[in-house]
């Protein structure tokens, strides 16, 4: 994902002035944002493959018969290896997620938007870091490729010495004009 590319997060909270106020925190960091306030209408997003949805956060206990966990697992579908944001009331009992999902207890927008920033920081940095690693590997496998290839440079005089960038000198056979 190029920087031009924004991440995508389907904000899914009943709660319509929690919902208004998460959206409007994470637009203003240059985040794309769907928003759903039923786990029926979010299960339609995410089973929406024309619609790419990077990130999610929503509330467990939802309207209707489809809840948080049931989306998050929705979610893990497409993306196994990234965390969901779930958040629970104060008085629910605990619950852990097999998956390592994120779960707060009756969080502020603040807390998740900043949660959120976090978990697809840490996921730009893993990408990065696999893209510099496949690079150095395509390297080491092809040392003659172009990406590899020495600069010359050519120094004048009565016979011309080409530099390589790696520091050694060979004489060319004919001067240069």
């Amino acid at each position: 994902m190029t920087r031009t590319e924004h991440e995508c997060i389907l904000v899914v909270d009943d709660n319509m002035i929690f919902r208004d106020a998460l959206v409007q925190t994470l637009r203003a960091a240059s985040y794309d944002v769907i928003t759903a306030e039923t786990g029926e209408r979010a299960f339609v997003t995410l089973r929406d493959r024309s619609c790419r949805i990077d990130w999610l956060y929503s509330r467990a206990a939802l309207p209707g018969l489809i809840d948080g966990w049931i989306l998050a697992d929705e979610y893990h579908d497409v993306h196994p290896g990234r965390a969901v944001i779930v958040a629970t009331a104060a008085t629910a009992g605990a619950r852990s997620s097999a998956r390592r999902d994120i779960v707060l207890k009756q969080p502020t927008p603040r807390v998740v938007s900043a949660r959120l920033r976090h978990l697809i920081g840490r996921a730009r940095q893993i990408r990065t870091a696999a893209r510099a690693t496949a690079d150095d590997h395509r390297r080491a496998a092809c040392p003659g490729s172009r990406r590899n290839a020495p600069v010359w440079t050519v120094c004048s005089g009565p016979v011309a010495t080409v530099r390589a960038s790696s520091g050694t000198r060979r004489a060319a056979s004919a001067p240069l004009r």
